[in-house]
């Protein structure tokens, strides 16, 4: 029989609606399809519902198709016109459902694996990382039985892929042993953190060489905790400065200056890193550059925060499972290798962010607040993995040792 599978505290989320301090329409488009569009247009929501459209509904002027062919229009505030007073969806308000899989989707991300389907969620939510927050027990698959699956899925693994691509049969493994890695309490999480590189490096390297039927056992090796210290002891011998995390925060950063809902945020916390802002006319138009003003301020920053990120590293934990489950789960696009990267780019980049953002341990509201306008910013949205991944190649920031110089940093 079909399975759900999602990680258990996914079973207690609850939207907080209106008592979000960030709606997920203030920072993105809500974008509808032509079906959706035809769909709200009809006379079939009621009358009340049809008006609400015809009157918040415009044409995308930078539609490439049928899937993104109208979108909502936003007030003067930045939220959806679609927003009742109390900061509730009109729609839902009228309705049962969205008015689009944009909302109805969101924090989830489905993907159809065989019969079953995986669900799992983004920390661009602060209901999900308020979940999170407080939970001290590792993060469990849960699994029940269904008869149809829910909702639209975002990638579609049939068994007829399999020919091309061997490694999708082994893609629950994949995740058991990554969530089994992240997870060993016996090492910090910087340390499972150059596990986890290492293990995928190798998982990487049979599949290029046709050798995917020697990765369950390779793999089934590799985690035994006498193989795991010898792996970590490998790496004791290097020192690592704060250079790769900074490089990493301040292209990303950088590149956000000028967003309209960002831009603020990644100035405050390039300042916080210590980065020189400099204006520069580049081909008629005002540019930025930047400047490392003072190199140690990560460094003394991030000692300041010694002890805060050590009681919290159990939230970073739950926070990199949810990544992991979500950056390795488009198996089919791209390799083992470069989603780990891109993952590994985001937990620099939350190490980074943290330390930019705080010079003193955070209340709980400000630590949810980072971590979902973190994954607002950069994480949530995929486009931006392709580009990380450019950038990185140009830094010839690529192997694993550069990888682990990210996680110790």
């Amino acid at each position: 029989m079909a399975q759900r599978i999602q990680p258990d505290f996914l079973q207690a989320f609850d939207c907080k609606r209106g008592e979000c301090r960030r709606t997920c329409c203030r920072d993105w488009e809500v974008v509808l399809t032509a079906q959706e569009l035809e769909s709200a247009m009809s006379s079939e929501p009621g009358t009340d519902a049809h008006t609400l459209a015809n009157a918040s509904l415009i044409a995308n002027p930078c539609s490439s198709g049928e899937h993104n062919s109208s979108l909502a229009k936003m007030r003067e505030d930045g939220f959806c016109a679609l927003l009742t007073e109390d900061r509730l969806c009109g729609w839902k308000v009228l309705g049962s459902d969205g008015l689009c899989a944009t909302c109805n989707d969101f924090p989830n991300i489905r993907i159809s694996f065989l019969d079953d389907q995986y669900i799992f969620p983004s920390l661009s939510c602060e209901a999900i990382v308020e979940l999170l927050l407080n939970r001290s027990e590792p993060v469990r698959i849960a699994e029940e039985s269904i008869t149809e699956k829910s909702g639209s899925s975002h990638a579609n693994i049939a068994r007829e892929h399999f020919a091309k691509r061997p490694l999708l049969e082994l893609y629950p493994d994949l995740m058991r042993w990554g969530l089994q890695l992240l997870q060993d309490r016996h090492f910090p999480l910087d340390d499972r953190m150059v596990l986890l590189g290492n293990a995928m490096s190798l998982v990487d390297w049979l599949e290029r060489n046709g050798r995917v039927g020697e990765v369950r056992a390779a793999m089934e090796k590799f985690v035994a905790t006498e193989n795991l210290e010898k792996t970590l002891a490998k790496f004791a011998e290097y020192s690592f400065g704060p250079r790769a995390v900074l490089t990493i925060c301040g292209n990303t950063l950088l590149s956000l200056l000028d967003h309209a809902a960002y831009g603020a945020d990644a100035k405050r916390i390039l300042h916080g890193l210590g980065f020189g802002i400099v204006e520069v006319e580049l081909d008629g138009e005002t540019a930025h550059r930047l400047e490392l003003a003072d190199s140690e301020r990560y460094l003394r920053r991030k000692e300041s925060l010694k002890e805060f990120l050590c009681e919290r590293e159990t939230l970073l934990e739950h926070a990199m499972v949810c990544l992991y489950l979500r950056a390795m789960m488009p198996v089919a696009r791209g390799s083992v290798w470069e989603n780990f990267m891109f993952f590994n780019v985001c937990y620099a980049l939350m190490k980074g962010v943290l330390v930019g953002s705080f010079d003193a341990a955070p209340s709980d509201a400000e630590l949810v607040e980072a971590i979902v306008v973190l994954h607002r910013m950069f994480i949530h949205d995929y486009d931006s993995r392709q580009k990380t991944l450019e950038s990185l190649t140009e830094m010839k920031h690529v192997d694993l040792l550069s990888m682990v110089a990210l996680a110790k940093a």
